[in-house]
């Protein structure tokens, strides 16, 4: 008897593993359970929507950058001249000059 996917496999008492005799067959088989996988070769369209995607998150990244590089002062030109002064565990402390 021939199955619905219009072939037959000798041997096969079930239809589950009988997924068809050549290439075309098969992804038609796996296309009943995978909604993505067909016969028609679409790499070219996959690797345009994946290009897409991947130009999209920098662009996206660029943007958040952006905003928060635009957010944040400007740097200013240091008034005053600092000293770096021991403290008594050991570590730097920066101090103006002169206001001890």
């Amino acid at each position: 008897d021939c199955l619905s996917t219009g072939f037959y496999c000798e041997g096969a008492e079930a239809s589950f593993g009988c997924w068809g005799r050549e290439g075309p067959q098969v992804l038609d088989t796996l296309h009943l359970s995978y909604e993505s996988l067909t016969k028609e070769d679409n790499r070219v369209l996959d690797s345009i929507v994946l290009l897409i995607m991947a130009l999209g998150m920098k662009f996206g990244y660029v943007m958040v950058l952006w905003m928060k590089c635009s957010a944040t002062d400007s740097p200013q030109k240091e008034t005053g001249a600092w000293v770096r002064r021991k403290s008594k565990v050991g570590q730097g402390s920066k101090v103006r000059q002169g206001s001890e």
